[in-house]
């Protein structure tokens, strides 16, 4: 069995079907939660905004920038832009979805929000502060292991470089 093949065509569905999907989702019920009008913006834009977030990472982009530092600087602008508007994304659509925890479902009210799109939208959002944890945790066991020498520079320092004694 390929297990690259299958990581591979896992990382393309996580990281380019489902931000699709999500932003189809959100467009399709733009008018279907005015308890909370702003989840359908916050799921299409959320969607456009993770397929842009991939870009910069294809081979086809990175190969365009070597040996070219202006074109280099800019694509890693454009990483560091496109990661703060996520966070702040993220954070925002946090507020919006667990401030109406539960909605409405019920249609014939007047105050409602569609079953799909919550749902979608509030596990998303678990989704995402799970594997956030799961994150930290894996990053606080990899620190106890370690010499305990990390800190934020250690990543930004060249595997190359080695001091002069």
């Amino acid at each position: 069995m390929d297990f690259e093949f299958i990581g591979l065509v896992i990382l393309i569905f996580l990281g380019y079907v489902m931000p699709i999907i999500f932003g189809v989702i959100g467009t399709m019920h733009l008018s279907d939660c005015p308890q909370q009008p702003y989840i359908p913006i916050y799921l299409g834009v959320g969607g456009l905004v993770m397929v842009l977030a991939q870009l910069p990472y294809l081979s086809c982009c990175k190969q365009r920038v070597e040996g070219k530092p202006e074109l280099h600087t800019l694509l890693t602008v454009c990483k560091v832009l496109l990661f703060l508007i996520l966070i702040g994304w993220f954070l925002a659509g946090s507020v919006w979805i667990y401030s109406i925890y539960p909605p409405n479902y019920d249609p014939s009210a007047k105050v409602y929000c569609a079953k799909t799109l919550y749902l979608l939208a509030f596990w998303l959002m678990n989704v995402c502060y799970i594997c956030i944890g799961l994150g930290l945790v894996g990053w606080f066991f990899c620190y106890l292991r370690s010499d305990h020498n990390m800190n934020i520079c250690s990543f930004f320092r060249s595997r190359l470089y080695t001091p002069m004694s």
